[in-house]
């Protein structure tokens, strides 16, 4: 729809003179061309022609003042257009402007759109449908008259550059910045969810609102601006040391946002509650401020939430390799690589600790890392063993089979902790008769282990009790009874019980699926013959598997 909008407003063709102009070679015309530029569109309006629409005081103030502050030589903008004159700003100026947009931006390109003014929302079709105001807007038509909000997104989020943001200073249900049509039903409207919306955006996008749904966007005369563009202004002057969370010289457009959500909760004692979703990371970030060159870390990724008050990770604390890094709601870098993250409660608690793999150019919501980080619910494996006993005769010299084993952690907060599991194996050894061939070995047993990380290893110290089964062969049988017939061939298998520490060492492929090494050192006391006493007997092993959690 807005596509249709932005094609009829294309300019007439223009005249150009028959003149001579000095020549450039063609290498030097073509680098210029395919150079990426860095592009902004500021739109600010505070006066309306519908008199249903009060006039605003400040929205303007907060283009040009933005504006300017891009247009410094340490911001590095090639082009920053604004649109906030003193009689308005129309429907028409507006969707030109993005026509030109969608006309001269390519991929490499950066861009960031800023509107500032009056929002509100009609039902369109059935449906509740948000709207930003121009000058031109009239409540009776506003499909016609006014910006539909999410045909605005969707066209910017469309536009060839991977690095760009749209940022949006207006609310759409009543109070500060918003007008609702009389007997509109102004309850708080539910918002759309987080997942869908994110799916929408690519690896270099980014949407900041300075309001979430059903809170006011306010003005401060005092401050003389919105109070959310006042605090990005912060941030990108006055207040930069700050407001760069990473240390690298460089503002981001995340970066400038999260100071800003921070400072305007503290502001309006959380009346005003400011929203994001990003996927703008690594070398995709949109740099308001600093010279590209002058940052040290670009390959970055970045963990983020901007939960509810009633979301089990508000107001955690976010600690990287042991270093308190941020805090949620917001927006904390990590370089790429394995690390160990834990989310503490305000309190102090551990909510969530463990070694997490993140990648470059990656986002990733803190809520879905922890159930990452927490590890597995249990897991089920497969592994090849082999056994020795030594002064055991019945067992030969070794035993070697396949077991299968199932567990399952006892607090699965973290992915250290205890865990408690089963296992059951079918293997053989070779028998200290002559003649009579393998034997057959049957062990089953309960495990209590003590689970930890440490990048990829995932290791695991315990105590095992078994139960072994060497089951008589026929052979042997029928060699005892010819012997004497009334004679017990009980002598010919073995049951018995052990015991004794097991130890386990995982390499993590994914947080799921590992390989698998494994060590034990049993012993159990034993009566090797009749007439003889008891004696210990140890029971030693390992082997190799593969394990998958859920």
């Amino acid at each position: 729809m807005l596509g249709a909008l932005l094609a009829a407003c294309a300019p007439p063709s223009t005249l150009r003179a028959r003149g001579m102009a000095d020549a450039q070679s063609t290498e030097a015309v073509l680098r210029e061309a395919l150079r990426p530029r860095r592009v902004a569109l500021f739109v600010g309006i505070d006066r309306y022609d519908d008199p249903a629409f009060a006039p605003l005081q400040h929205a303007r103030d907060d283009a040009t003042a933005l504006a300017q502050a891009l247009r410094q030589p340490d911001a590095g903008f090639d082009e920053v257009v604004v649109l906030a004159s003193e009689t308005g700003t129309t429907r028409g100026e507006v969707l030109e402007a993005l026509r030109h947009l969608s006309a001269t931006l390519r991929r490499d390109d950066e861009l960031v759109v800023f509107f500032a003014g009056h929002g509100t929302r009609a039902p369109v079709g059935g449906e509740l449908h948000r709207f930003v105001l121009t000058t031109d807007a009239r409540t009776s038509d506003l499909v016609g008259t006014a910006i539909d909000l999410e045909a605005l997104l969707s066209f910017v989020l469309d536009l060839p550059p991977l690095r760009k943001g749209i940022v949006v200073d207006s609310c759409f249900d009543g109070g500060g910045r918003s007008v609702v049509r009389p007997g509109l039903d102004t309850g708080e409207p539910a918002p759309e969810p987080v997942d869908r919306r994110e799916l929408r955006l690519g690896p270099g996008d980014a949407e900041m609102f300075a309001t979430t749904p059903g809170r006011p966007s306010l003005e401060s005369d005092s401050l003389g601006h919105g109070i959310y563009t006042w605090y990005l202004l912060e941030a990108l002057g006055w207040g930069f040391q700050e407001a760069d969370r990473d240390g690298d010289g460089l503002l981001t457009l995340w970066e400038a946002h999260d100071h800003a959500r921070g400072a305007v909760i503290a502001h309006t004692k959380g009346q005003q509650v400011p929203e994001a979703i990003v996927r703008t990371v690594g070398e995709a970030d949109v740099v308001l401020r600093g010279r590209p060159h002058e940052r040290t870390l670009r390959d970055r990724a970045l963990v983020y939430l901007y939960p509810e008050n009633d979301h089990p990770l508000s107001g955690a604390t976010v600690e990287i390799d042991g270093r308190t890094r941020g805090a949620l709601p917001g927006t904390v870098p990590i370089d790429a690589g394995r690390h160990e993250l834990a989310l503490l409660a305000p309190d102090g608690r551990v909510l969530t600790s463990g070694w997490v793999q993140v990648g470059a150019g990656r986002a990733y919501r803190a809520d879905t890392l922890a159930e990452r980080v927490q590890g597995e619910l249990g897991t089920v494996g497969t592994r090849a063993f082999a056994v020795a006993a030594p002064g055991f005769a019945a067992l030969g010299d070794a035993g070697a089979g396949v077991e299968i084993s199932v567990d399952a952690r006892v607090a699965p907060r973290e992915a250290r902790g205890l865990v408690v599991g089963g296992r059951l194996g079918l293997g053989a050894g070779v028998g200290a008769l002559e003649g009579f061939g393998p034997r057959s070995l049957l062990t089953t047993g309960v495990d209590v282990a003590w689970q930890g990380d440490h990048q990829h290893l995932r290791w695991r110290l315990g105590w095992g009790l078994s139960a072994w089964w060497l089951p008589p062969r026929a052979t042997e049988v029928d060699a005892v009874l010819q012997d004497d017939p009334y004679a017990s061939p009980a002598r010919a298998g073995w049951i018995l019980g052990a015991m004794g520490p097991r130890v386990e060492l995982a390499w993590m492929l994914s947080p799921r699926w590992g390989l698998v090494v494994h060590g034990m050192a049993e012993g159990t006391a034993l009566r090797l013959a009749a007439d003889a006493p008891a004696a210990f007997v140890p029971i030693v092993g390992g082997g190799l598997g593969v394990r998958a959690g859920w």
